[in-house]
Protein backbone atom coordinates (compact mmCIF):
# COMPACT_ATOMS: atom_id res chain seq x y z
CA UNK A 1 0.00 0.00 0.00
CA UNK A 2 1.00 3.45 -0.79
CA UNK A 3 1.57 5.97 2.00
CA UNK A 4 0.78 10.12 1.91
CA UNK A 5 4.62 10.48 2.02
CA UNK A 6 5.02 7.87 -1.18
CA UNK A 7 6.64 4.97 1.09
CA UNK A 8 5.38 1.79 1.12
CA UNK A 9 3.48 -0.02 3.85
CA UNK A 10 3.30 -3.78 4.32
CA UNK A 11 -0.15 -4.78 5.87
CA UNK A 12 0.36 -8.15 7.42
CA UNK A 13 -2.28 -11.26 6.98
CA UNK A 14 -4.17 -9.70 4.05
CA UNK A 15 -4.90 -11.42 0.97
CA UNK A 16 -5.68 -9.64 -2.37
CA UNK A 17 -5.97 -12.34 -3.94
CA UNK A 18 -9.74 -12.44 -6.19
CA UNK A 19 -9.07 -16.12 -6.74
CA UNK A 20 -9.31 -16.98 -3.03
CA UNK A 21 -13.17 -16.77 -2.68
CA UNK A 22 -12.68 -17.76 0.88
CA UNK A 23 -13.24 -15.72 4.09
CA UNK A 24 -9.59 -14.13 4.19
CA UNK A 25 -10.23 -12.10 0.68
CA UNK A 26 -10.03 -8.50 1.34
CA UNK A 27 -11.45 -6.94 -1.58
CA UNK A 28 -10.10 -3.34 -2.78
CA UNK A 29 -13.42 -1.10 -4.44
CA UNK A 30 -14.03 2.27 -5.75
CA UNK A 31 -15.10 3.42 -2.33
CA UNK A 32 -12.27 1.55 -0.18
CA UNK A 33 -10.44 5.02 -0.05
CA UNK A 34 -11.07 7.25 2.59
CA UNK A 35 -12.09 11.00 1.34
CA UNK A 36 -8.89 12.36 3.43
CA UNK A 37 -6.91 9.29 1.70
CA UNK A 38 -5.41 8.20 5.19
CA UNK A 39 -7.21 5.06 5.46
CA UNK A 40 -8.73 1.82 3.13
CA UNK A 41 -11.52 -0.14 4.17
CA UNK A 42 -11.83 -3.76 2.71
CA UNK A 43 -14.56 -6.04 3.18
CA UNK A 44 -14.66 -9.29 3.61
CA UNK A 45 -16.83 -12.30 4.17
CA UNK A 46 -17.68 -11.28 7.58
CA UNK A 47 -15.48 -8.69 8.72
CA UNK A 48 -14.32 -5.05 7.54
CA UNK A 49 -10.67 -4.19 7.27
CA UNK A 50 -9.47 -0.73 8.29
CA UNK A 51 -5.66 0.12 6.85
CA UNK A 52 -3.90 3.20 8.03
CA UNK A 53 -1.80 4.46 5.00
CA UNK A 54 0.09 6.49 7.97
CA UNK A 55 1.66 3.64 9.31
CA UNK A 56 0.13 0.46 8.05
CA UNK A 57 -1.79 -0.69 11.14
CA UNK A 58 -4.78 -2.66 10.45
CA UNK A 59 -8.02 -2.99 12.69
CA UNK A 60 -10.65 -5.59 12.09
CA UNK A 61 -14.49 -5.36 12.60
CA UNK A 62 -16.63 -8.45 12.83
CA UNK A 63 -19.27 -7.41 10.90
CA UNK A 64 -21.74 -10.37 9.63
CA UNK A 65 -22.07 -10.91 5.92
CA UNK A 66 -21.95 -11.54 2.95
CA UNK A 67 -20.18 -7.69 3.21
CA UNK A 68 -20.02 -6.69 -0.87
CA UNK A 69 -18.64 -3.34 -0.53
CA UNK A 70 -18.21 -0.21 1.87
CA UNK A 71 -18.78 3.35 1.61
CA UNK A 72 -17.21 6.31 3.76
CA UNK A 73 -20.06 7.95 5.26
CA UNK A 74 -17.92 10.48 8.01
CA UNK A 75 -14.34 10.08 9.51
CA UNK A 76 -14.99 7.64 11.49
CA UNK A 77 -18.19 5.85 9.99
CA UNK A 78 -18.88 3.18 6.90
CA UNK A 79 -22.27 2.05 5.12
CA UNK A 80 -21.45 -1.99 4.53
CA UNK A 81 -22.76 -3.01 1.74
CA UNK A 82 -24.69 -6.50 2.22
CA UNK A 83 -26.48 -6.38 -1.27
CA UNK A 84 -30.01 -4.94 -1.29
CA UNK A 85 -29.44 -4.33 2.74
CA UNK A 86 -26.45 -2.21 4.46
CA UNK A 87 -25.48 -1.87 7.86
CA UNK A 88 -23.51 1.19 9.86
CA UNK A 89 -20.44 0.48 10.86
CA UNK A 90 -19.24 3.05 13.82
CA UNK A 91 -15.08 2.63 13.58
CA UNK A 92 -14.46 3.62 17.15
CA UNK A 93 -16.73 1.44 19.26
CA UNK A 94 -17.16 -1.42 16.22
CA UNK A 95 -20.86 -0.73 16.65
CA UNK A 96 -22.97 -2.43 13.77
CA UNK A 97 -26.66 -0.92 13.17
CA UNK A 98 -28.98 -1.94 10.48
CA UNK A 99 -29.64 0.81 8.02
CA UNK A 100 -33.00 1.23 5.80
CA UNK A 101 -30.46 1.98 2.71
CA UNK A 102 -30.24 -0.41 -0.51
CA UNK A 103 -26.46 -0.74 -0.70
CA UNK A 104 -27.03 -2.25 -4.38
CA UNK A 105 -28.65 1.97 -5.23
CA UNK A 106 -26.36 4.24 -2.78
CA UNK A 107 -24.64 6.95 -4.46
CA UNK A 108 -22.08 9.54 -2.00
CA UNK A 109 -20.06 12.58 -2.29
CA UNK A 110 -16.49 13.29 -2.18
CA UNK A 111 -16.64 14.73 1.09
CA UNK A 112 -19.39 11.61 2.57
CA UNK A 113 -21.65 14.59 3.75
CA UNK A 114 -24.30 13.28 1.72
CA UNK A 115 -26.01 9.56 0.32
CA UNK A 116 -28.32 9.57 -2.30
CA UNK A 117 -30.52 6.12 -2.97
CA UNK A 118 -31.34 6.38 -6.45
CA UNK A 119 -33.90 3.45 -7.53
CA UNK A 120 -34.20 2.78 -11.20
CA UNK A 121 -37.60 2.67 -12.68
CA UNK A 122 -39.30 -0.50 -12.81
CA UNK A 123 -41.79 -1.59 -15.49
CA UNK A 124 -41.47 1.31 -17.37
CA UNK A 125 -42.64 3.68 -14.52
CA UNK A 126 -40.64 6.41 -12.53
CA UNK A 127 -37.69 6.12 -10.45
CA UNK A 128 -37.02 7.29 -6.90
CA UNK A 129 -34.69 9.37 -5.33
CA UNK A 130 -34.08 9.36 -1.13
CA UNK A 131 -31.74 11.99 0.14
CA UNK A 132 -29.82 11.13 3.56
CA UNK A 133 -27.49 12.80 5.82
CA UNK A 134 -24.30 10.38 5.67
CA UNK A 135 -24.27 10.64 9.46
CA UNK A 136 -27.12 9.67 9.89
CA UNK A 137 -27.65 6.31 7.62
CA UNK A 138 -29.29 4.80 10.32
CA UNK A 139 -32.49 6.68 10.65
CA UNK A 140 -35.65 5.11 9.45
CA UNK A 141 -36.41 8.22 7.22
CA UNK A 142 -34.54 10.39 4.79
CA UNK A 143 -33.96 13.78 4.79
CA UNK A 144 -35.96 14.07 0.60
CA UNK A 145 -37.68 11.55 -0.98
CA UNK A 146 -38.99 11.86 -4.44
CA UNK A 147 -40.15 10.53 -7.43
CA UNK A 148 -37.89 11.02 -10.47
CA UNK A 149 -38.26 10.06 -14.44
CA UNK A 150 -35.20 7.94 -15.58
CA UNK A 151 -35.65 7.83 -19.12
CA UNK A 152 -33.58 4.68 -20.30
CA UNK A 153 -31.55 4.17 -17.57
CA UNK A 154 -31.42 0.54 -16.26
CA UNK A 155 -30.49 -1.55 -13.47
CA UNK A 156 -26.71 0.01 -11.18
CA UNK A 157 -23.59 -1.75 -11.29
CA UNK A 158 -21.13 -0.54 -8.44
CA UNK A 159 -20.58 2.27 -6.46
CA UNK A 160 -22.63 5.82 -7.47
CA UNK A 161 -20.74 9.45 -6.93
CA UNK A 162 -22.74 12.51 -6.17
CA UNK A 163 -21.36 16.08 -6.67
CA UNK A 164 -24.26 18.73 -6.22
CA UNK A 165 -27.01 18.35 -8.45
CA UNK A 166 -25.10 15.53 -10.46
CA UNK A 167 -25.52 12.04 -9.73
CA UNK A 168 -22.92 9.62 -11.93
CA UNK A 169 -22.81 5.45 -11.94
CA UNK A 170 -22.27 2.61 -14.06
CA UNK A 171 -25.76 1.10 -15.19
CA UNK A 172 -27.30 -1.35 -17.53
CA UNK A 173 -29.15 0.46 -20.67
CA UNK A 174 -32.70 -0.60 -20.61
CA UNK A 175 -34.46 0.31 -24.01
CA UNK A 176 -32.05 2.43 -25.05
CA UNK A 177 -32.53 2.72 -28.81
CA UNK A 178 -28.92 3.48 -30.52
CA UNK A 179 -28.88 4.51 -34.41
CA UNK A 180 -28.30 1.02 -36.38
CA UNK A 181 -24.28 2.01 -37.43
CA UNK A 182 -23.89 2.45 -33.75
CA UNK A 183 -24.35 -1.22 -32.00
CA UNK A 184 -26.56 -2.50 -29.63
CA UNK A 185 -26.08 -1.19 -26.04
CA UNK A 186 -25.28 -3.48 -22.93
CA UNK A 187 -24.43 -1.05 -20.85
CA UNK A 188 -23.21 2.51 -19.88
CA UNK A 189 -21.82 4.97 -17.86
CA UNK A 190 -24.18 8.04 -16.88
CA UNK A 191 -24.43 11.12 -15.43
CA UNK A 192 -27.99 11.76 -14.25
CA UNK A 193 -29.45 15.40 -12.89
CA UNK A 194 -31.17 14.65 -9.92
CA UNK A 195 -33.59 17.41 -10.39
CA UNK A 196 -35.22 15.93 -13.38
CA UNK A 197 -34.09 13.03 -14.44
CA UNK A 198 -32.30 13.58 -17.38
CA UNK A 199 -29.42 11.96 -18.61
CA UNK A 200 -26.63 14.97 -19.23
CA UNK A 201 -23.48 12.84 -20.15
CA UNK A 202 -23.65 9.02 -21.41
CA UNK A 203 -20.53 6.98 -22.22
CA UNK A 204 -22.17 3.95 -23.96
CA UNK A 205 -20.65 -0.09 -24.06
CA UNK A 206 -22.10 -1.48 -27.36
CA UNK A 207 -21.75 -5.72 -28.33
CA UNK A 208 -19.90 -4.37 -31.23
CA UNK A 209 -17.47 -2.29 -29.10
CA UNK A 210 -13.87 -3.67 -28.93
CA UNK A 211 -13.35 -2.61 -25.19
CA UNK A 212 -13.61 -5.88 -22.93
CA UNK A 213 -15.53 -4.17 -20.28
CA UNK A 214 -17.37 -1.15 -19.55
CA UNK A 215 -15.62 1.63 -17.92
CA UNK A 216 -15.42 1.69 -14.41
CA UNK A 217 -16.20 5.12 -12.27
CA UNK A 218 -13.81 6.32 -10.12
CA UNK A 219 -15.12 9.19 -8.46
CA UNK A 220 -15.49 13.10 -9.68
CA UNK A 221 -11.76 15.20 -10.14
CA UNK A 222 -13.71 18.01 -9.31
CA UNK A 223 -17.32 19.72 -10.67
CA UNK A 224 -16.23 19.35 -13.53
CA UNK A 225 -14.47 16.28 -14.27
CA UNK A 226 -14.67 12.36 -14.05
CA UNK A 227 -12.19 10.28 -13.36
CA UNK A 228 -12.58 7.25 -15.05
CA UNK A 229 -10.89 3.60 -15.38
CA UNK A 230 -11.02 2.00 -19.10
CA UNK A 231 -9.54 0.31 -22.05
CA UNK A 232 -9.50 -3.49 -23.77
CA UNK A 233 -8.50 -6.21 -23.48
CA UNK A 234 -4.50 -5.27 -23.55
CA UNK A 235 -4.38 -1.86 -23.02
CA UNK A 236 -5.17 -0.29 -19.76
CA UNK A 237 -5.99 3.51 -19.11
CA UNK A 238 -6.61 6.12 -16.61
CA UNK A 239 -9.36 9.18 -18.26
CA UNK A 240 -10.46 12.09 -17.52
CA UNK A 241 -14.24 12.78 -18.71
CA UNK A 242 -15.16 16.37 -19.45
CA UNK A 243 -18.93 17.43 -18.23
CA UNK A 244 -18.91 21.01 -18.77
CA UNK A 245 -19.68 21.50 -22.60
CA UNK A 246 -17.54 19.30 -24.93
CA UNK A 247 -18.28 15.92 -23.26
CA UNK A 248 -14.45 15.36 -24.43
CA UNK A 249 -12.74 12.25 -22.77
CA UNK A 250 -8.87 12.56 -21.91
CA UNK A 251 -5.82 10.62 -21.71
CA UNK A 252 -4.40 10.45 -17.75
CA UNK A 253 -2.46 7.59 -17.77
CA UNK A 254 -1.28 4.13 -18.89
CA UNK A 255 -2.42 1.17 -16.18
CA UNK A 256 0.06 -2.03 -16.46
CA UNK A 257 -2.97 -4.42 -15.62
CA UNK A 258 -6.89 -4.32 -14.94
CA UNK A 259 -6.99 -4.32 -11.76
CA UNK A 260 -8.83 -2.51 -8.86
CA UNK A 261 -8.65 1.21 -7.78
CA UNK A 262 -9.25 3.69 -5.16
CA UNK A 263 -8.30 7.02 -5.51
CA UNK A 264 -8.83 10.02 -2.58
CA UNK A 265 -9.81 12.85 -4.85
CA UNK A 266 -10.71 15.05 -1.81
CA UNK A 267 -13.58 16.57 -0.82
Amino acid sequence: MLGDDGGLRSLAGMDFSPSNADATFAALTPTSLSPDGTRVAFPRLDAVLVADVRDGAVRTYAVQGPNQGVVWTGPDALLVIQGARSVALRLGTGAVETSPLDGRQVATDQSADRLLQLTPRLGGGNGEISLWSAGRVDRRAPIERRSLPLSWVGDFYGPGWLWGGLVARDCGTADLLLPLYAGQPVSATVVVDILDGLVRRALVATRESAASKPPTLLGWLDAHTLLVKAGDRDRHYLLAWDMSHSGDVRFVAQLSDDVPMSVALGG
